[in-house]
């Protein structure tokens, strides 16, 4: 389901252009322009937003939900590159460039929301004023940045490597982290297998951390997994 955004939506001026740290403390005659022919669409579990080899047209922000990245080898494999939780950008380092396809596909992992902004309202007014242009930037480099967190995981050991995930892919203003990807999914992500992250879990849930929420996710205070003793 897509909702269209014109420059007077009111919901320019309220979630969930709010859950986006990127857009904080722009005045709205520039959010207006930055969000022309944006709009929102929420995604059913393994609904694939942006597809690898095709023309880069739009870019996204993760407003819900969490989003796998790979690429698809030659043989036909799939290789997890990385996971976009709320607030990440995907595609936006490849705007500026005339004619470029995306490098890899994002995919939900669960039902989620995004919003799409058009490669045209990029080139017309993103690339227009210096601070939208320097805050570009920065998310492109934290997105490298991220990239490298994640190979830099595998000198972790497995609990390490769990928690660091988990913080990374959680709303940093929140105080509990909802886990929305499978034990399997996390596995990939770290490069561990899923019975091993099924046993720090289960120890987790043994301690009293991890409770079940209504839709049947785990849900786990952030204090315990930053205060705790990794074994």
């Amino acid at each position: 389901m897509e909702r269209k955004t014109p420059t007077t939506d009111p919901l320019l001026a309220s979630p969930p252009w709010q859950k986006i740290p990127f857009f904080k403390g722009i005045p709205m005659p520039l959010l207006q322009n930055l969000l022309e022919g944006a709009f929102v669409t929420r995604v059913k579990s393994r609904e694939i937003v942006l597809e690898q080899d095709q023309q880069a047209d739009s870019f996204v922000f993760v407003l819900e939900g969490l989003f796998r990245l790979y690429r698809t080898n030659s043989k036909n494999q799939r290789v997890i590159m990385d996971f976009v939780g709320p607030g990440g950008m995907v595609g936006g380092l490849l705007m500026a460039h005339p004619q470029i396809t995306y490098p890899v596909t994002c995919q939900a992992v669960g039902i989620g929301e995004i919003l799409r902004i058009p490669k045209a309202t990029y080139l017309k007014h993103w690339l227009q004023d210096p601070e939208i242009i320097s805050r570009t930037q920065n998310a492109n480099i934290e997105r490298m940045q991220a990239l490298h967190s994640t190979r830099e995981l595998q000198k972790y050991p497995l609990e390490e490597k769990i928690v660091q995930f988990l913080l990374r892919m959680s709303a940093s203003l929140d105080a509990e982290i909802t886990v929305r990807i499978s034990k399997t999914d996390l596995a990939d992500a770290i490069g561990a297998c899923a019975e091993s992250v099924i046993r720090v879990f289960s120890a987790w849930e043994k301690k009293g951390w991890i409770r079940l929420n209504k839709d049947g996710f785990d849900v786990i205070d952030k204090c315990h997994l930053i205060s705790r003793e990794v074994s």
